[in-house]
């Protein structure tokens, strides 16, 4: 389970200045369970976030009905505080219609009305980005925010990350 915290943690980002983001790799931020700021302007990172909108729909659909060796179905949120906006995995995803409901996966580091595992309640337009788990692919599928991520690394590093955790970016 620390395994699959630290790739969770690996692919939570903060929009905000950045400051010192070469100081640490993304990577070693996720061994740290620390957070990455990327500038809310990043190209790579919007383009994820319209990629996971655009097949939310084939998400859901696993969602509601998980196919045999698929697992850990997560979305990522954000949350605002303060003028800062964190963003965070929820796990443990109810459904009812259009509302959802999941706990929070990521520890906060930066907002202070959420903590990690406390159930948030949230609608379909929350939604930042999608994954899951599928032990048939060996496979992490979806998560397009960590491929937005892993464009701050170099090529060699994410090329190995993908390759740890079963990641596919395209």
């Amino acid at each position: 389970m620390r395994t699959l915290h630290a790739i969770l943690v690996a692919c939570t980002a903060l929009f905000g200045t950045v400051r010192d983001t070469h100081a640490q790799s993304v990577l070693d931020r996720s061994k740290n369970d620390d957070i990455v700021l990327v500038p809310e302007d990043n190209a790579a990172m919007a383009a994820a976030f319209r990629k996971a909108r655009a097949s939310l729909d084939g998400f859901l659909k696993l969602l509601d009905a998980p196919p045999p060796g698929t697992h850990t179905y997560s979305v990522k949120l954000r949350v605002s505080d303060a003028g800062f906006h964190e963003y965070f995995w929820v796990g443990n995803l109810k459904r009812q219609n259009e509302r959802f409901s999941g706990t929070i996966d990521n520890i906060p580091r930066r907002v202070k009305t959420v903590r990690q595992g406390q159930v948030m309640v949230f609608g379909r337009t929350e939604i930042l980005d999608w994954m899951y788990l599928d032990d048939a692919q060996r496979r992490m599928v979806g998560n397009f925010t960590a491929c937005a991520l892993l464009t701050l690394e170099p090529p060699q590093a994410a090329a190995d990350f993908k390759k740890r955790i079963g990641l596919v970016c395209d």
